[in-house]
């Protein structure tokens, strides 16, 4: 079984900047696909990339103490065989991803099914900024996905967009500043994903800037602000004649929960908010990938 990439020594260029949502968004950039506003305290796990324009951008959850969770394709640029860094602040983050994400490359965009990475603050010796002071975190959630199940997606994709059922082309709204939730249905279980399925019309989808976002059980786009555990990461969508399917990569997959065991024994120190306790890795020849 795959199970765990290291972070290999980052080249210089190569850090991926993300900053908070609270010290981004007012509370009426936040919105629902259904229009309904969320509060930015609620989203104080939060963080996002930084981009110019419309470009594309990313999502990430803070999920311990210094450890953020985000998707493998955001922190492993291009043909790249490893993961590159994140800076929010003054804060670098080195990132970890499964070695089945940098050893194969099954889809075109998405390299593999296994799309997480796990990214750890460096030790910082400075003051930290009142913003970091008072984060939250989130839980992942190694419970298993059943279909049907109804979570609801958070990310910094677009919130509109065109969708030509005929030709399956989709033109997506300039990428605003804006966070975005929504509720769906888990259609299909995979291996290592789950995924649903919408209309593009008027059911929530992945739009390009969600990628990373969590899934979330325990809430719901009209009461975001329950006890919520995340359940699955953004990773990507296709498009089937008049169908938008959704991917994420599965936080109770096998391969997840061996990766982030590994990840664990790497970084004995690091404290990283699960339920149920993740099993402890006894060999260090369980880490090494066989594909």
């Amino acid at each position: 079984m795959p199970v765990f990439a290291g972070a290999e020594p980052v080249i210089d260029g190569t850090t991926v900047s993300f900053t908070l949502v609270p010290r981004t968004l007012n509370d009426s950039d936040i919105q629902v696909f259904n229009g309904v506003p969320a509060q930015s305290g609620d989203w104080r796990s939060i963080a996002i990339s930084q981009s110019t324009g419309a470009g594309p951008t990313c999502t990430a959850t803070f999920v311990g103490n210094g450890v953020l969770l985000t998707a493998a394709h955001c922190v492993v640029l291009g043909n790249n065989r490893f993961a590159s860094s994140i800076r929010i602040g003054p804060f670098k983050y080195r990132c970890a991803v499964d070695d089945a994400y940098l050893s194969t490359k099954e889809m075109p965009s998405v390299r593999h099914p296994a799309d997480y990475a796990l990214c750890l603050a460096e030790p910082y010796g400075d003051k930290v900024p009142d913003e970091f002071l008072h984060l939250v975190w989130d839980t992942l959630d190694l419970r298993a996905v059943a279909k049907d199940d109804v979570l609801m997606v958070a990310g910094y994709g677009c919130v509109s967009w065109a969708f030509n059922p005929s030709t399956g082309h989709i033109s997506e709204a300039a990428h605003e500043k804006i966070l975005a939730v929504g509720d769906f249905k888990v259609n299909a279980l995979q291996v290592d994903t789950f995924s649903s399925e919408s209309d593009g019309k008027t059911l929530s989808a992945l739009c390009a800037g969600d990628s990373g976002g969590p899934a979330f059980s325990g809430v719901n786009a009209m009461k975001p602000g329950g006890a919520r555990t995340i359940r699955g990461v953004a990773s990507r969508r296709r498009i089937d004649q008049s169908t938008v399917v959704s991917y994420f990569a599965s936080l109770s997959s096998a391969r997840f929960t061996q990766f982030l065991a590994c990840w664990k024994k790497a970084n004995p120190t690091a404290y990283v908010n699960v339920k149920p306790a993740v099993p402890n890795v006894q060999e260090a020849s369980a880490c090494v990938s066989t594909l």
